[in-house]
């Protein structure tokens, strides 16, 4: 994703938030599956950042590594699922 991608998302344009969705589920979802093996975890995490994404976007502007941030996101959210699934199991 471009800064300029960035931007516009930041500015509200759902064309090219729909675009970057589609440009990086796939991506996230491979990597989610070096995560975990259970596909509605990886489907779970997804939504939940491309959500967050979307709705903290104004205090993302100081966001420098985009690519980075999106990833880093995606695995924490996916790990404290996890951690959340296994201690409501053990529970």
């Amino acid at each position: 994703m471009t800064k300029g991608d960035w931007e516009n998302i930041i500015n509200n344009d759902r064309a090219a938030y729909s675009k970057f969705y589609i440009d990086y589920f796939k991506n996230f979802y491979n990597y989610g599956k070096k995560l975990t093996t259970d596909t509605s975890l990886i489907e779970d995490s997804i939504q939940e950042v491309f959500l967050d994404i979307w709705v903290k976007k104004q205090k993302l502007l100081h966001v420098n590594s985009i690519n980075s941030y999106f990833f880093s996101a995606y695995s924490t959210n996916t790990i404290v699922i996890k951690g959340d699934l296994i201690i409501r199991k053990s529970t």
